[in-house]
């Protein structure tokens, strides 16, 4: 072989190991995250000791607490989360016709996830619009989900059951 055809393939088996390293480096530096659907149920609760007071036409609601169970149809994945709250409502409390609303609290998960005890608490904030609340979580993990970040949004009707979706990191 002369210089030139040596040279062309030396440069052509390292671009191509080069390719194949770069790719391999690529793959490993994305995280490995879990996406996770889930349904969830809050009734109001005593825990907390609710506040309200009303400035002009704005309900102020503190310390709401709501407590209920959380599960998946799609995962092994199940247990009890609760929301401790504050809510300012801009309809009337007493008789309220769209409950349209903005809150936020802390939200929290005890129970399993496949087949090990997990926990999650954080923060939570939402929205209500005509009686459909939608929001999103930020929380740290705890016992089998120890040093994981777990982010998420949910919607639903109020008082009925919320569908929630959330990446765990």
């Amino acid at each position: 072989m002369n210089k030139t055809k040596k040279f062309s393939a030396i440069i052509g088996l390292t671009l191509l190991v080069s390719t194949f390293l770069a790719g391999t480096m690529i793959v490993q530096a994305k995280s490995s995250h879990t996406r996770l659907s889930f349904v969830y149920t809050l009734v109001p609760t005593d825990m907390g000791d609710p506040e309200p007071w009303q400035s002009g036409k704005v309900w102020h609601l503190r310390n709401v607490g709501h407590i209920g169970e959380a599960w998946s149809d799609t995962a092994d994945f199940y247990g009890t989360v609760s929301y401790l709250g504050n809510l300012n409502l801009f309809d009337d409390l007493n008789a309220p016709t769209t409950m349209n609303s903005v809150g936020w609290g802390a939200f929290s998960f005890t129970g399993w996830y496949n087949g090990e005890y997990v926990s999650f608490e954080g923060t939570l904030v939402l929205k209500i619009n005509d009686f459909y609340v939608t929001g999103m979580f930020v929380c740290k993990g705890s016992d089998g989900f120890q040093g994981m970040r777990i982010m998420g949004i949910f919607e639903g009707i109020i008082g009925t059951v919320y569908s929630a979706q959330c990446i765990i990191h």
